[in-house]
């Protein structure tokens, strides 16, 4: 699944938002590859985002709000980030999804089904609604459609088609498909509707690690570590780490975590769940305990090459690390994920913005005076000739700086 495009409203500090995630010009010189979709070549989509900007500007809110899109459109199931999110000033939460994956299918026949095709551009728009104000249960509307791409199609061209589309009549010459129950919510028709969308089939695939300050006892890893890809992160990140071996019990063949040996001949236990032996928590450094949780992301990273696209966004995931190890692993993530698959990545760290990324591969977000969430593309206002932007941000030509007004006048007091 390739997202092509969000708009979300009323849900976190997010008002009328919207992102574009496809790119109008092709570039002989993007140091991406695959920035296209595979057999149409006309359809260009960004695979890498990273996102900066001020502290509480929306970057995490905006990791939970995708993980919820996207756990949506799999399951259908209404996550708890949307009640979290709801805002208090009695409008409905509704979000609109654009993204390019296979035909539709139903669930019951994904088998015979060729999974790694990508050629259907999908709309989504739905609306989060409580059906009583006194007890927390939530409905959605929605209205679904898709159509068949083309050799020639343009992503302007396939936009106007499903605006115009409302499946009163077929589509020449393209499968299509039109299920919706926002006019009429109680009515058997839109009751089929529900149905047929909920037994929908698409490509799943996502990875996720936000920064959602939860126990620090437990890592909550995603799937099982590699066993080198483990070693060789931890070892960067602290040299007196001389190897990982894996744990097992006696007389057992299987793995049920591993250990992390020091150069001192201490080490450390961790559980194929990631937990840590609290007793010995004080030997890894904070940077190195975020390190194992990088672990686990590359692990699914590289697991995913050869497979069907996943949606990736690693949230702040590097805060303590130095910028020349969180550079090598943001390029280590981009070279290895699936050509069909994106990385969201959020960062506070400015250095990232001297890496040799393509101008529409950085997204910034910032807050309105009414303390609204905005998406700025660097497309928007920087050339692609402008290799580096880190001097332009400093200088806060974008506005995305943090106000230390306050700081200051804390500093100027006699």
């Amino acid at each position: 699944m390739i997202l092509t495009k969000i708009h979300i409203n009323n849900w976190y500090s997010f008002v009328d938002s919207e992102l574009d995630l496809t790119y109008a010009r092709k570039s002989n010189e993007s140091t991406i590859q695959y920035e296209y979709l595979s057999g149409f070549e006309n359809i260009r989509f960004k695979r890498v985002i990273v996102l900066t900007g001020a502290n509480a500007s929306g970057k995490t809110s905006f990791a939970k709000i995708i993980l919820s899109i996207r756990n949506f459109i799999n399951d259908k199931k209404i996550s708890k980030f949307f009640e979290e999110g709801m805002r208090k000033n009695g409008d409905n939460l509704e979000f609109t999804v654009e993204f390019i994956d296979k035909a539709p299918t139903k669930i019951e026949d994904q088998s015979s089904v060729n999974v790694t095709s990508y050629d259907h551009l999908h709309y989504l728009k739905v609306q989060i609604f409580k059906l009583n104000e006194n007890i927390n249960e939530y409905k959605y509307k929605f209205t679904y459609k898709t159509i068949e791409i083309k050799k020639t199609d343009s992503i302007e061209k396939l936009r106007e088609i499903l605006k115009n589309y409302d499946g009163s009549q077929k589509i020449k010459l393209r499968n299509s498909l039109y299920l919706s129950n926002f006019e009429d919510y109680t009515s058997d028709e839109s009751k089929r509707s529900i149905f047929d969308f909920e037994n929908l089939s698409f490509n799943v695939g996502w990875n996720f690690l936000y920064n959602d300050l939860s126990d620090a006892s437990k890592l909550k890893l995603p799937v099982k570590v590699d066993r080198e890809i483990l070693e060789s992160i931890l070892k960067t990140f602290d040299p007196s780490i001389t190897s990982v071996k894996e744990a097992t019990e006696k007389g057992e063949t299987e793995t049920n975590g591993f250990f992390i040996n020091f150069h001192n001949n201490d080490k450390i236990y961790l559980s194929n769940d990631g937990k840590i032996d609290e007793s010995k928590r004080y030997l890894l450094s904070l940077g190195t305990y975020e390190a194992i949780k990088i672990a686990s992301f590359i692990s699914v990273v590289v697991d995913s090459e050869g497979r069907n696209g996943c949606t990736f966004f690693l949230d702040e995931g590097m805060s303590h690390v130095q910028s020349e190890i969180e550079r090598a692993i943001v390029v280590l993530i981009i070279e290895k994920m699936n050509k069909y698959s994106q990385f969201f990545y959020t960062t506070h760290n400015y250095d990232i913005l001297d890496m040799n990324l393509p101008i529409h591969s950085y997204l910034f977000i910032k807050k309105d005076e009414s303390f609204n969430s905005q998406f700025i593309k660097a497309e928007d206002y920087f050339s692609k000739n402008d290799r580096s932007i880190i001097n332009y941000i400093k200088n806060d030509v974008l506005c995305t700086l943090p106000d230390t007004t306050l700081i200051d006048e804390i500093l100027m007091r006699d």
